[in-house]
């Protein structure tokens, strides 16, 4: 029976001081990465905007060099500047709130990141329910919680971890 009780008490112990040095030792690289993978999704959006700006731009000086109708339109639109003899047409045009509101809808927005995979989704689950998170984050507490593991591995492993004397009986 007390062999049974030393070896409880040996794993109860190791169980304890990895629960406390364990996510002491991966959150604050998880929050890191989790950090790192938002600044990657928006660099990644931030990109995708500039090479759809790019690709218009690039038509726009194609059309600038090779059409002269273009150019002349976006010199009508952009400057009120007209051939002589031609008088422009002005049309006042009324949007009602669904054009207006189609008008207004960023279509620039991108995509969502990928979606994590299972265990990336299961540390975020934990991490938001844990109370301990904020201690484990801190980088004064941190430490401290992870001596207190440490302490109790080696507790664990130096006081109970030695096998225990058979008595000798002696005939």
């Amino acid at each position: 029976m007390n062999r049974l009780l030393g070896w409880t008490m040996f794993w109860m112990m190791i169980a304890a001081g990895a629960a406390m040095l364990v996510p002491g030792i991966l959150m604050p690289a998880y929050s890191e990465y989790q950090v790192a993978r938002l600044e990657h999704a928006n660099a990644r959006l931030y990109h995708e905007e500039l090479q759809r700006r790019y690709d218009r731009l690039k038509i726009q000086i194609e059309h600038q060099r090779n059409d002269p109708a273009y150019v002349q339109r976006q010199l009508q639109l952009e400057y009120g500047i007209t051939p002589d003899g031609v008088q422009p047409l002005i049309f006042e045009t009324a949007q009602n709130d669904d054009t207006a509101a189609a008008a207004a809808v960023d279509f620039d927005a991108g995509e969502e990141p990928p979606i994590p995979p299972a265990a990336t989704e299961l540390a975020r689950e934990a991490m938001n329910r844990s109370p301990l998170t904020p201690l484990l984050l801190d980088p004064q507490t941190r430490p401290i919680i992870m001596l207190c593991g440490v302490a109790l591995i080696l507790t664990a492993i130096f006081v109970l971890g030695r096998p225990i004397a058979k008595p000798v009986v002696e005939a």
